[in-house]
């Protein structure tokens, strides 16, 4: 009898110790498997900003797959296939934005509750940019769920402008019409900025238009008077602003925004340079995502 209880004593511990083993040797594997994907993502941004900075023609990653010349183009993810479709909505007359456009389209009509992100672009870049470094794509295969169109709105737009692109997206019946987030890197900020400052005389200049910020680096904040800022935190706009390590003055802007908006604004700083999303484009993705599902529309 002592000897079978032995016996299955050491046949259970035969069993834990393999347990161990593969369980062990499994998240061994898949974090391997993890860092060789950081890797490669990193690597493909960091040749695009390289790219840029050159002034040379932006070249799409590996991810990336053409199909179409016209409206339409699919884009390879890492889990399923994205479409994104390309057009122009007008604001005036005479102006016309191009956008590109991926995930669901919420008509405002169909009882769906909206979860629309808008983004602008830096100085040197455009919409083009979004897609070629896989932001774009990535948000919409994060979030199936999620509404994301870039657009190339002029850097030097102000707030009555950024008012009529969001017009003419919404009469185009790209969006909603509903308040959304909207990412403004660098100089684009100029416009969200310009657009609290009409607020202080009409709030609903910056309420009917704008339910989250997500600033990265914006300059203009250096010269934004703290009375502007404030509407932040008058307002109740969720904020995330984002700068990177090595760009000193993304972080003072950043920090100034914070001491304005009070509880309303986060700061979050990331491994690189002025166009951070271009250096650490993983996790710019991943907390932008958690920002907009926890803060935003939580």
């Amino acid at each position: 009898m002592g000897f079978t209880n032995k016996k299955s004593k050491e046949r259970s511990h035969l069993f834990l110790n393999m347990r161990k083993s593969t369980i062990v040797l499994t998240s061994s594997v898949t974090l391997l498997l993890l860092a060789g994907h950081h890797y490669f993502f990193l690597k493909d941004a960091t040749s695009l900003q390289g790219s840029a900075k050159k002034g040379t023609t932006l070249k799409k990653t590996s991810l990336l797959h053409e199909v179409s010349t016209n409206t339409e183009f699919h884009t390879q993810g890492q889990t399923e296939e994205i479409k994104l479709a390309k057009g122009k909505v007008s604001i005036d007359p005479t102006t016309s934005v191009p956008y590109i456009h991926c995930g669901v389209v919420y008509s405002g009509k169909n009882g769906k509750k909206p979860k629309e992100l808008l983004l602008l672009h830096g100085a040197k870049y455009n919409k083009e940019t979004w897609v070629q470094s896989n932001i774009l794509p990535s948000f919409c295969n994060l979030d199936p769920t999620l509404s994301v169109i870039a657009v190339d709105l002029p850097v030097r737009a102000n707030g009555e402008e950024l008012t009529k692109l969001f017009s003419g997206l919404k009469k185009a019946k790209k969006i909603s019409g509903e308040p959304l987030a909207i990412v403004s890197p660098s100089a684009s900020g100029k416009s969200v900025l310009d657009l609290l400052d009409l607020s202080t005389t009409d709030t609903h200049a910056v309420t009917q238009i704008i339910r989250g910020w997500i600033p990265v680096a914006c300059g203009s904040i250096t010269h934004a008077s703290d009375h502007v800022l404030r509407q932040v935190n008058t307002l109740h706009i969720p904020t995330l602003a984002i700068y990177g390590s090595l760009d000193k003055t993304g972080k003072v802007v950043s920090e100034k925004l914070k001491d304005a908006g009070k509880a309303y604004v986060n700061v979050m700083g990331l491994n690189g340079g002025h166009p951070v999303y271009l250096d650490d484009t993983s996790r710019f993705i991943n907390y932008v995502s958690m920002f907009i599902n926890s803060k935003i529309y939580g």
